[in-house]
C-alpha cells in the first residue's frame, strides 16, 4: 500500500478509515516476524520499509484515537475537530515534504519523509490523547 497522491489521508478516504486501520494492524503484526531486521536495518530498502511500517503503526494509532475522540463529542464539536484534523494533516504533509526536500530526488527521500510522517503522527496522537483530559478551570477545553 502506498500513500495515495502523497497524502496519507487520501488512503483513509479511499479505503475507509476502519478498513485502513484493520490493514495497518495486519501490517504491524506481520512486521513482528521480521522485527529484528528493523532493529538494525542494513540496506536502504530495509530502512525505508521499516520507516514506512513505523508510519503505518503510528497512523493506525492516530485513526483509533481520532475516532474515539470524535465519537465522544457533540456534532458541532465533532465538525470542528474534523476541520482541525484536516488542517493538521495538510500541515503534516507539507512539513514532511519540506523536510524531505533536503534529499530530494535521492534514495533517502522516502526514508526521511516516512520518518517525519511517523514522528508528526505520534505527536498528534499525544495531542489527541490529552484533549479529553481537561484540567479543572481550563476554560479553553472542549467538554464532551
Amino acid at each position: 500500500m502506498t500513500v495515495a497522491n502523497g497524502n496519507p489521508m487520501n488512503a483513509c478516504r479511499l479505503f475507509g478509515c476502519l478498513r485502513l486501520a484493520a490493514m495497518l494492524v495486519a501490517v504491524a503484526s506481520s512486521t513482528a516476524a521480521w522485527g529484528d531486521d528493523c532493529a538494525a536495518p542494513v540496506t536502504q530498502r530495509a530502512m525505508q520499509k521499516c520507516a514506512y511500517d513505523e508510519f503505518l503503526v503510528a497512523q493506525a494509532d492516530y485513526a483509533g484515537r481520532y475516532q474515539a475522540l470524535s465519537r465522544s463529542l457533540a456534532p458541532d464539536a465533532r465538525a470542528k475537530l474534523l476541520r482541525m484534523q484536516q488542517a493538521c494533516m495538510r500541515y503534516r504533509s507539507a512539513a514532511c515534504e519540506y523536510e524531505s526536500s533536503a534529499v530530494a530526488g535521492g534514495s533517502a527521500q522516502p526514508l526521511v519523509q516516512y520518518r517525519c510522517l511517523a514522528r508528526m503522527t505520534r505527536s498528534r496522537v499525544d495531542e489527541l490523547a490529552a484533549m479529553p483530559n481537561c484540567r479543572e478551570g481550563d476554560i479553553a477545553c472542549v467538554r464532551r
